[in-house]
């Protein structure tokens, strides 16, 4: 599978299968504009707007800005596919979720009591200087049992910091739902 099959398919996994149209559209046509796109594929400007930028946040397209013709003030911007290998996408992507996720577990393993009223979350030392009250509504607080999520944050994390995307078959993105 080369560049141009991988980044639609990939495209698709991210954000939806528009988002898989527009790229395979990208692949087969080079540089295009939003309404080329909007006029070929018959999708709303707004929705063709919101996935190109959505794709190039994820750096999955690139864009080129001309002034209108005459001078106007009005640009115009041709969208393409990315020059990145889809495997330094992917790894970039990783990274991204690595570091969330890590601070999600780190927020999670700080949890050790909430309020059963309001649902307010307190570290152990922030309860102790309470003595154990709620400071919003005075209720008495409750250890929280949060071991579960906190398992499943540390096995998500191991499980993506053993993913070797070198080594996986970038294919298997065609196969796999």
């Amino acid at each position: 599978m080369n560049t141009d099959e991988v980044l639609p398919v990939l495209a698709g996994k991210m954000l939806g299968e528009n988002a898989e149209k527009i790229m395979a559209y990208l692949a087969k046509r080079g540089e295009v504009t939003a309404d080329e796109i909007v006029e070929k594929l018959g999708m709303e400007e707004s929705e063709v707007r919101k996935i190109l930028n959505a794709l190039y946040e994820n750096s999955l397209v690139k864009y080129r800005r001309m002034k209108g013709k005459d001078g106007k003030a009005a640009y115009k911007y041709y969208w393409r596919i990315t020059d990145e290998e889809p495997i330094a996408i992917l790894e970039a992507r990783k990274r991204k979720t690595l570091a969330i996720l890590r601070k999600v577990l780190a927020v999670e393993e700080g949890k050790s009591f909430y309020c059963p009223i309001c649902g307010t979350y307190y570290t152990f030392d922030e309860a102790a200087d309470l003595f154990f009250k709620c400071i919003k509504c005075d209720a008495v607080l409750e250890a929280l049992e949060n071991s579960e999520p906190v398992e499943r944050l540390k096995r998500a994390i191991e499980v993506l910091e053993n993913l070797d995307f070198e080594k996986a078959e970038v294919s298997k993105l065609k196969g796999n739902s």
